[in-house]
């Protein structure tokens, strides 16, 4: 058996291992996530899992599905950035079974009278041609009249079934089937009933809402994000390009033996959805001496997918001649997940490019776009336009740069350099070593990191330090970073320590795996501390009822050992939003903000900025919070995936105005060791005969709700401290959920979600 096809097994073995354990891990973990769904779930927003195609040229108008979840009265798409527009068209729920079963015998029906019209057809020509067929022909009808007892039951059965009338939902593909080609109708199959093939239960993306998107001449082309706007608020991003290139959409086919479509002339992207058990393939003509770059974005459209092991759409990319050889092949390329390949054409003629799942799953938000273009540098080196916004690159700004100098591979050759410095290197060969050698002294704290794969070259780096002995004295291969957005494996090294004596320390880099290249390039930062920080602000997409409050989290991203305190504030924001608990404690990473909302609705979602303020020696330092969203990977891992824009659609009930809630008081509340503490909100409209059900919205530990008064205009919270409080000193917010309970027709009474307090900053005390 080839290596190659031996290490895909091993691969998909490896894979199918892992979505076991995912399984398992799944089935454990379920009922715990269940009995902690709180008031969010219950106003049921809107979420978006994909769009396809997902992407489009610039000066075009086509029309584009989006797959979620609560979609039903969507009334905007709203798509960053500028030149790109989009209109609803309708909403589509799910077929019910009752309506898949109609609309296939429909189908089937109308297959049958074109087979039986093309054979009488056929019939006819080839009677005219010899008339003695027509006489055996009649016989074969004599014959067949003993069966008219067995035809006329079944005909009686199908005119039974007709008296039930099955609507289905209005549509074009569906409101003339027998207006629409075969190929067509496969279309419809694959649209609405799963192709064919099992179709797979994903409640989060069974319903759809149907775009048109116009994107200007002369619009930029890059990554855009679109967003859906329902009545209830507003979906997370999902990603979108626009391209120059020349876009078409793979066509399904239901066929046993179909012809493979042939791709027009290149370059061109080609989109496509990956369903259960599909493989697709498609022809192009290509002459040889041609250098092609063959490449697919997948895990680049759709990041993240909780419910699904790796956590992707894991495309395998392949090219087969006319004997259906394979003559190229790629899985991933380097660290990233999307295959793509430099296809060097042996011969004149035609190829088929097949792209499949790893793993052979397949599902609707498995969509991809397929780029083939020529590559007449016979080079190509990609670049963080190409992976698409996956990090945020940190650069030691204003520091001293220089440039790796060879040989430098020995500790006697060592590159000299001066501390602070950056230096530009690369690994250039396989087993390539790279030292540089410093001046220290005893105590001085010295800051050692790589930045390579967070810049989107694959070096795999580990540094070593060595002391003025020659002994290994610290070392450092992988360091998470948060920002690190869509990259799994954190594979920048950081090193931050002491200098035990005075003397000269060597530096050592290297791939961990003793992989290199022209593209194993790193940026080597060599300093003493320089204290800083960002701020992550997450979803990048929130929903809040005029005058009320909802929930959001703030991230601290540190660096260099800043542990101080981060103030938060919205920078140029509309009139009516105010934060409460707008600070990141000492030494946290993330805290639970509020965002309370103007009292009345807007008619459209906005653009807010949100800004953390530290104060790092003697500068006071001011950080733009970036926009993102906390993705789940294959049950278990998180992620911060960067976003464009952090946006916020205000909405109301009951189509007027609502008064505003406050908290009574600024001032972070004390939770002694015994007793309660008294939190007191303005709620106007408020009276005694109101009955409300506050509870805490998860939250630090030790602290419990032990009460609550509920009197004209004014909501009183009881805090205590609970027995099993741990002893340490906290500072955190705490959000507390609202529920009313009204009555219902069976005699019992029904909880429903409110609304959010503005968040309250609380202290507790070390014991």
């Amino acid at each position: 058996m080839p290596l190659s096809e031996m290490t895909r097994r091993a691969r998909r073995s490896v894979l199918s291992a892992v979505v076991t354990a995912a399984l398992i891990v799944l089935v454990l973990i379920l009922p715990c996530a269940r009995a902690r769904a709180q008031g969010a779930a219950d106003r049921r927003l809107p979420s978006v899992g994909y769009v396809y195609p997902a992407g489009g040229q610039v000066g075009t108008v086509f029309e584009v599905v989006a797959g979620g979840q609560n979609l039903r009265g969507t009334v905007a798409a709203h798509i960053s950035g500028e030149g790109v527009t989009a209109r609803i068209l309708r909403h589509m729920r799910p077929l019910s079974n009752q309506q898949q079963r109609e609309l296939t015998r429909r189908i089937r029906e109308l297959r049958r009278e074109r087979r039986e019209a093309a054979e009488a057809a056929a019939e006819a020509a080839a009677e005219a041609a010899n008339p003695g067929r027509k006489k055996r022909r009649d016989k074969r009808r004599q014959r067949k009249k003993s069966t008219t007892k067995r035809t006329d039951r079944k005909t009686a059965v199908e005119k039974e079934r007709a008296k039930t009338i099955i609507k289905l939902p209005p549509h074009p593909l569906l409101d003339d089937l027998k207006a629409l080609s075969d190929a067509e109708l496969d279309r419809v199959v694959t649209r609405f009933i799963g192709g064919g093939r099992k179709k797979q239960p994903n409640v989060q993306i069974a319903e759809n809402i149907e775009l048109e998107i116009e994107i200007a001449p002369g619009t930029e082309p890059g990554w855009r994000e679109i967003r859906l706007e329902s009545r209830a608020g507003l979906t997370s991003p999902v990603r979108f390009r626009v391209g120059t290139l020349p876009e078409i959409c793979e066509q399904e086919s239901l066929a046993k033996d179909p012809v493979l479509e042939l791709i027009p002339d290149l370059p061109i992207v080609v989109n496509g959805q990956i369903l259960p058990g599909d493989i697709d393939r498609l022809r192009f003509r290509a002459r040889r001496g041609q250098r092609l770059l063959i490449a697919v974005s997948a895990r680049d459209l759709v990041p993240f997918l909780a419910d699904a092991v790796p956590g992707w759409f894991q495309a395998t990319l392949a090219v087969r001649d006319t004997e259906g050889r394979e003559v190229a092949y790629a899985d991933d390329f380097d660290f990233e997940p999307d295959p793509r390949l430099i296809f060097d054409v042996p011969m004149d003629g035609e190829f088929v490019v097949e792209i499949r799942d790893a793993i052979s799953r397949g599902r609707e938000d498995f969509v991809y776009r397929l780029s083939l273009r020529e590559d007449p540098s016979r080079a190509w080196t990609p670049s963080r336009a190409d992976a698409g916004p996956h990090v945020v690159p940190r650069a030691a700004n204003g520091l001293p740069t220089s440039r790796e100098a060879e040989p430098n591979d020995a500790p006697e050759n060592a590159q000299d350099i001066l501390v602070p410095n950056v230096v530009h290197g690369r690994i250039a060969f396989p087993d390539d070593v790279d030292r540089y050698a410093f001046h220290g002294k005893a105590g001085d704290e010295i800051v050692i990191e790589i930045e390579a794969r967070r810049d989107f070259s694959p070096l795999d780096g580990v540094v070593r330090l060595a002391d003025p002995s020659g002994e290994i004295i610290a070392w450092s291969d992988d360091h998470e970073d948060a920002l690190s957005g869509l990259i799994t494996h954190p594979a920048d090294p950081y090193l931050r320590l002491r200098l035990p004596d005075d003397g000269v320390y060597v530096i050592e880099v290297r791939d961990v795996r003793g992989h290199g290249g022209a593209r194993y390039a790193y940026r080597l930062r060599v300093s003493y501390p320089r204290p800083d920080f960002d701020v992550v602000v997450t979803p990048s997409s929130l929903s809040a009822q005029a005058g009320r409050a909802v929930p959001f989290r703030v991230h601290a991203i540190r660096h260099d050992g800043f542990e101080g305190p981060i103030d938060l504030r919205l920078v140029d924001a509309p009139d009516g939003f105010t934060l409460s608990g707008a600070r990141i404690p000492a030494g946290v990473s993330s805290v639970r903000v509020t965002l309370s909302a103007p009292t009345y609705k807007l008619s459209a979602p906005v653009m807010l900025r949100l800004e953390g303020r530290a104060q790092i020696g003697e500068h006071a330092i001011a950080r733009d919070a970036i926009p993102a969203d906390d993705r789940m990977q294959a049950f278990l891992w998180r992620h911060l995936v960067p976003a464009q824009e952090w946006l916020v659609a205000v909405t109301r009930r009951g189509g007027r105005n609502v008064p505003s809630v406050a908290r009574i008081g600024s001032d972070p509340v004390v939770i002694p060791a015994r007793g309660p503490v008294r939190v007191e909100f303005g709620v106007p409209g408020l009276n005694d005969k109101t009955v409300l059900q506050p509870r805490l919205d998860g939250g630090p530990p030790g602290i419990a709700l032990a009460a609550w008064e509920i009197t004209r205009g004014k909501l009183t919270l009881l805090l205590r401290s609970t027995p099993d409080a741990p002893r340490e000193r906290l500072e955190d917010n705490l959000i507390v959920a609202v529920y009313a309970d009204t009555p219902n027709k069976n005699g019992g009474t029904r909880r429903t979600f409110v609304g959010y307090l503005p968040a309250i900053p609380v202290v507790r005390p070390a014991r």
